[in-house]
């Protein structure tokens, strides 16, 4: 494409290590711009593409062009994580910019929504902070330091998280249980039918109001930038997004990444992101994924995700998590038939579109694929023209 429009789209997941991925495709050069919020802002979307190149300028990267290893060709990315939850910013892009790669990161949704969920609350506390030096905000949200903070005590923070995401979890309670009981048991395995169940539920609870400490919230300017627009657990409801930007974009050049690949094995993941796009790696096969980004400090974080998948979820009242994943447990099953990961051998017809390339998700089966071995293909069911949707680059690729 023009030298003024994008190489690369990160259009996803909020709080799934976009940021982390954005600074090592650009080898973590300083004074960039991340996130444009272009195609889901409409005003500025209204600017038009002399805006949108404005904007890109502050966003390029240097890669080495094939075969020059003295030349330098600028790889502008727009990471704006909201484009992949918006309803109309992928169908922009795709007009706009037609030959752009898209990147959406994924992240085990209880441990991202929490993330997500500290984000807020934290934006909150600074903004009540600034209203008045005594750190207490409006009239209409009241919010006193350290109220919301991420060293606050475990069960006080997980009973106002699960405050917040009450009236989303029970729509999607409702709606997946009267949505699988019109549906027969075998019929609920087949691919086709569990994915447009979770679509469904998706469109009538993904635009849930935040509820809890943060309902008082309006999800306007840089709050609405924020992904407060939707609800926190539909963030990480990926198959229905994942569905329409395969749908979106006129070549389906859609790549999914495992957050947790980035984090526990950064070096061969971004490697195989560069592969995938097919520019060459300027960094180091061993450099380590600087600037992973967390809305705890690094220490915190680390700390958290050490042990492996449990994360932030260790944080969550038991009884909360377990009802949790009850509601995400359909949701994460499609997810995986999206990416290609469970086997789909009931289905009665091929999926409607190409799977998208999935890199590194052998570290995401504990959710994903529990009942599928780390080590198996993954799919042993699906026809031969299907099989090779995967970008095995080492020990990132599933």
């Amino acid at each position: 494409g023009p030298p003024d429009r994008p190489r690369v789209l990160i259009v996803g997941a909020v709080k799934a290590g976009t940021t982390a991925l954005f600074g090592a495709l650009g080898d973590d050069a300083p004074g960039r711009t991340k996130e444009l919020y272009f195609f889901n802002d409409d005003a500025a979307f209204a600017r038009g593409m002399p805006h949108y190149a404005r904007l890109l300028a502050g966003s390029a990267a240097d890669a080495t062009i094939p075969g020059k290893e003295d030349a330098d060709v600028i790889m502008s990315i727009d990471a704006t994580p909201l484009y992949l939850i918006h309803p109309t910013a992928l169908d922009r892009a795709a007009a706009a910019v037609p030959w752009a790669t898209w990147i959406a990161l994924v992240r085990e949704p209880v441990d991202r929504a929490f993330s997500h969920y500290n984000m807020l609350t934290r934006f909150a506390r600074t903004e009540a902070r600034r209203a008045s030096p005594q750190g207490r905000g409006t009239a209409s949200f009241n919010l006193t330091r350290g109220d919301h903070d991420d060293d606050d005590d475990d069960a006080a923070l997980s009973s106002r998280f699960a405050a917040t995401l009450e009236p989303e979890v029970r729509c999607y309670e409702g709606v997946l249980s009267a949505e699988s009981s019109d549906v027969a048991a075998e019929e609920a395995q087949n691919a086709t039918a569990m994915g447009s169940i979770v679509e469904r539920a998706f469109a009538a609870c993904a635009l849930t109001p935040l509820a809890g400490p943060l309902a008082a919230l309006e999800p306007r300017g840089k709050l609405a930038m924020l992904g407060a627009l939707s609800g926190l657990l539909s963030h990480g409801v990926m198959a229905p997004q994942i569905d329409r930007a395969l749908r979106a974009h006129p070549s389906r050049d859609v790549v999914c990444v495992s957050q947790r690949a980035l984090y526990d094995d950064g070096a061969a993941t971004v490697a195989a992101v560069f592969d995938t796009l097919g520019v060459p790696n300027p960094r180091s096969r061993d450099a380590p994924v600087r600037r992973y980004e967390s809305l705890s400090d690094h220490a915190v974080f680390a700390a958290d995700h050490a042990g492996g998948f449990e994360g932030h979820r260790r944080r969550i009242n038991p009884d909360v998590l377990r009802r949790l994943d009850r509601v995400l447990d359909l949701p994460n099953r499609a997810l995986a038939d999206a990416l290609g990961l469970r086997p789909s051998c009931g289905a009665p017809q091929p999926p409607p579109h190409p799977y998208p390339k999935a890199i590194g998700f052998h570290h995401e089966l504990h959710w994903l694929a529990p009942d599928r071995d780390a080590a198996a293909p993954p799919r042993t069911c699906a026809a031969p023209d299907e099989t090779d949707h995967d970008v095995p680059q080492g020990t990132a690729a599933s």
